[in-house]
C-alpha cells in the first residue's frame, strides 16, 4: 500500500523583541501624557499598532518616530488608575515577518487629580483672635477647647512657656523653649527646657499638668514629635533618638543630623520624618522622607519650604516649585501615588509654612507677595480653592483636634503675635469631613500605617486585618438618615510584568462622629474579596452632579457613546472627555445601569449596577 503524506513547514522559531517605556513601574503619569514605546529591533509598524490594546479599554492615536510607537489616549488616562499597554503576540510581526514569543506588557499608574465640582463661592474673612505677644520663632498648639499653649509668649509682664485661655487669663509653665508637640490623639503634651547646660524633655498631659521630666541630650534647632504616647523622638548628638517617660534612650536612624542647619520634621506618631540638608542646593525636591519603622526613605518630587503632615501621620503634603507656579502635593507617608492641586497664586508669589486640617478637607498656608503684602488663606483640600483670607501672615500653623480653629504666629508691626483663626462655618460640611476621612483612611492603608488606621478609626475597629493596596479611590459618600456616613472604596493592586492584570477590591466604611458635634471616625470597615479586574468598564465614582437634580456616574474606560442610552432606565448624557454619565433620576431612589453598557473595545459591563444614588 503506498501512503501519500504531506510534507509540513516547520512554523519560524519567534524572534525576540523587547518593549521598553520611560513610563514602566510608575506609579503617578500625569494623566493627560502619552505612552512612548521602545522596540529593540525594526517592527511592521501596521501589524504592531493593530496589535495594541489598552487597559482599561481607552480610545488611543498613534504615530511612529523610527522604532518608537507613540501612544496618546484620546480623552487622557483616567485619574489614579492602574495601566496595562499589550501588545499581542499573534498579531503583531517584526519588520520581516517574524512572530513574537509572547505579549509584551508595559505596567504603570496614573496620577490622582481634583476631582471635578462647580464654581467655588466667593472666599470670606479669615478671622484671627490675637491672644499675647510672642517671640520671633514661637509657636503654639491647640490643647482643648479654648486652651492654647505657647513656647515663647508674653502675657502681664511674664515671658516664657505659657497657657494661654481663650478668656484672655494666662499661666506660666516655664522659661521660653523651641520646641513644642502634641501626640497625635491629643493626650500627651512635651516641651523642650534648656538651662545650666543641660536639656530636659518634659512630658505631661495635654493641658500641661502632671509634668515629668527627663533629661537627655538635645541638639541646639531639633523638633520635637511624640511617637504615639510613649516616646518622643528628637535630634541629639547629630542622629534621630526617642526617649520613654522612664528615660530610656533608643536611635531611630543613624543617618547625621544637624538639626541646627538642616529641616527636619517629624510626623504625627512619629513614624516618619523629612530630611533636608542644610548644605543641599535651593533648587526644588531636595531631601528625602524616611519611613522609620521600615528603615526605608523616598523623595517629595520638587518639594520647596517644609511638607506637611495630616494629624495621623498617614498622609503628607508639600508644595511642589518644580513648575512656573508652586502647586500642592499629597501623597501617602510611606509612597504612593501623588495628588498635585493647582493654587491661586502667580509665579513671583512665595508660599509657605503650610499645615493640614485634621477633618473637613481643608489646609491653611501662607502667601507673601512680591509687594510685601501677605495672606494666611484656608482653601480646600480636593482642588486648592481659596475658602478664607486674613490679609496678613500666618506662620508654624497647628491645628486644633477638631479642625475648628488654627493656631499661628503673626506680626502687629515687627511684634510677633499669638494668634488663633477662626475657621468659618460656611466652610466646613459634614459630606467633606466624611470625604476627608474616608481619603485619610485609604492613604494610610495604602502606606500600610497601623498607627495611622487606629488614629482614623474607633478601638473596635480591627484595622490589623485590613488588605494592602498600592492605590485607593473613593467612590461614593453617601449620608445615611441616622447622621452617620457609608463610605465605599476601591482598593487596587497595580500590575506587574509577571501578573499584567490589574485586581481590586471594594471596601465599604462606616462613618460615625464621637457625640454631637463630635469628631468623625470610623466605626465599621469591612473589605471584600480581592480579583483580578474582569473585561469591560467599571464604576469609578458617584457624586452630584454639576446640576440640580443630577447625579454624575465616572466610569474607568473609555465608553461606546452608543451604548449609554439603552443601559440607563432614567434620562442620561455622555461626556467622553471626562468619561462620565450624567443622569436625571426623580429624587433619591436606586439606580440601574445594565450590562448593555460597553467600552470602546466592545466589552460589556460584567454585571447589571444596582448604586442608591441621591441627585445634587
Amino acid at each position: 500500500m503506498l501512503v501519500l503524506g504531506a510534507i509540513l513547514a516547520a512554523r519560524p522559531a519567534p524572534v525576540p523583541v523587547a518593549a521598553t517605556s520611560a513610563v514602566a513601574g510608575l506609579a503617578s503619569l500625569d494623566p493627560s501624557g502619552r505612552v512612548v514605546v521602545h522596540f529593540s529591533r525594526a517592527m511592521d509598524h501596521g501589524a504592531v499598532t493593530a496589535a495594541l490594546h489598552v487597559t482599561p479599554a481607552t480610545a488611543v492615536r498613534t504615530d511612529w518616530s523610527g522604532e518608537d510607537l507613540m501612544v496618546t489616549p484620546v480623552n487622557g488616562l483616567v485619574p489614579n488608575s492602574a495601566y496595562v499597554l499589550t501588545i499581542d503576540a499573534g498579531r503583531a510581526r517584526t519588520a520581516s515577518g517574524g512572530h513574537l514569543p509572547g505579549d509584551l506588557h508595559v505596567v504603570f499608574g496614573t496620577a490622582p487629580v481634583p476631582q471635578p465640582g462647580g464654581t467655588p463661592p466667593p472666599a470670606v474673612a479669615l478671622p484671627l483672635r490675637t491672644l499675647a505677644a510672642a517671640g520671633e520663632d514661637s509657636e503654639a498648639v491647640i490643647v482643648g477647647q479654648g486652651l492654647l499653649l505657647a513656647t515663647s509668649a508674653t502675657k502681664f509682664g511674664a515671658t516664657g512657656v505659657m497657657r494661654l485661655h481663650a478668656t484672655g487669663a494666662a499661666e506660666w509653665l516655664g522659661p521660653a523653649t523651641d520646641a513644642i508637640c502634641v501626640s497625635r490623639n491629643g493626650r500627651s503634651l512635651a516641651y523642650l527646657e534648656r538651662g545650666g547646660g543641660t536639656t530636659s524633655i518634659v512630658m505631661a498631659a495635654s493641658d500641661g499638668t502632671a509634668p515629668k521630666t527627663v533629661t537627655v541630650p538635645v541638639d541646639e534647632g531639633s523638633p520635637l514629635g511624640w511617637m504615639d504616647d510613649g516616646e518622643v523622638s528628637f535630634v541629639g548628638g547629630g542622629q534621630l533618638q526617642a526617649v520613654d517617660r522612664d528615660g530610656h534612650v533608643r536611635v531611630l536612624a543613624s543617618q547625621q543630623v544637624d538639626a541646627a542647619r538642616d529641616s527636619v520634621v517629624i510626623s504625627p506618631g512619629g513614624r516618619y520624618a523629612f530630611l533636608r540638608s542644610g548644605s543641599a542646593p535651593a533648587a526644588p525636591g531636595q531631601g528625602r522622607l524616611l519611613d522609620l519603622a521600615k528603615g526605608a526613605g523616598h523623595e517629595l518630587p520638587g518639594v520647596v519650604d517644609q511638607p506637611a503632615f495630616s494629624a495621623d501621620g498617614g498622609t503628607v503634603a508639600w508644595f511642589d516649585g518644580s513648575g512656573a507656579v508652586p502647586r500642592l502635593a499629597l501623597a501617602p507617608s510611606a509612597g504612593g501615588p501623588v495628588l498635585r492641586l493647582p493654587l491661586p497664586v502667580a509665579a513671583a508669589d512665595r508660599v509657605s509654612d503650610l499645615g493640614l486640617a485634621p477633618a473637613g478637607g481643608r489646609f491653611v498656608y501662607a502667601v507673601q507677595h512680591p509687594n510685601g503684602q501677605a495672606e494666611l488663606r484656608l482653601a480646600a483640600i480636593d482642588d486648592g480653592a481659596t475658602l478664607a483670607a486674613a490679609q496678613r501672615g500666618g506662620g508654624s500653623p497647628n491645628w486644633a483636634a477638631d479642625g475648628d480653629s488654627v493656631a499661628v504666629l503673626t506680626h502687629s508691626g515687627s511684634q510677633p503675635e499669638i494668634a488663633v483663626a477662626d475657621v468659618p462655618a460656611a466652610t466646613a460640611s459634614g459630606a467633606d469631613a466624611a470625604a476627608a476621612l474616608a481619603t485619610s483612611f485609604a492613604a494610610a492603608q495604602v502606606g500600610g500605617d497601623q498607627g495611622a488606621l487606629r488614629t482614623l478609626a474607633r478601638s473596635g475597629v480591627d484595622v490589623g486585618r485590613l488588605p494592602a493596596a498600592s492605590r485607593a479611590s473613593v467612590v461614593q459618600v453617601s449620608h445615611q438618615s441616622d447622621g452617620s456616613y457609608r463610605v465605599e472604596l476601591r482598593l487596587t493592586v497595580d500590575p506587574t510584568p509577571r501578573h499584567p492584570s490589574a485586581r481590586a477590591r471594594t471596601e465599604s466604611l462606616e462613618l460615625r462622629s464621637s457625640g454631637q458635634g463630635g469628631t468623625l471616625q470610623v466605626s465599621r470597615a469591612v473589605a471584600g474579596p480581592l480579583a483580578d479586574v474582569a473585561p469591560g468598564p467599571h464604576l469609578a465614582r458617584i457624586a452630584a452632579g454639576a446640576r440640580a437634580g443630577t447625579v454624575a456616574l465616572t466610569f474607568d474606560a473609555d465608553l461606546d457613546a452608543a451604548s449609554v442610552r439603552g443601559a440607563f432606565t432614567v434620562p442620561a448624557t455622555y461626556d467622553a472627555a471626562t468619561r462620565t454619565v450624567t443622569v436625571s433620576p426623580a429624587g433619591a431612589r436606586t439606580l440601574t445601569v445594565g450590562t448593555s453598557l460597553r467600552d470602546v473595545a466592545g466589552q460589556h459591563l460584567a454585571s447589571e449596577l444596582r448604586e442608591t444614588v441621591t441627585p445634587g
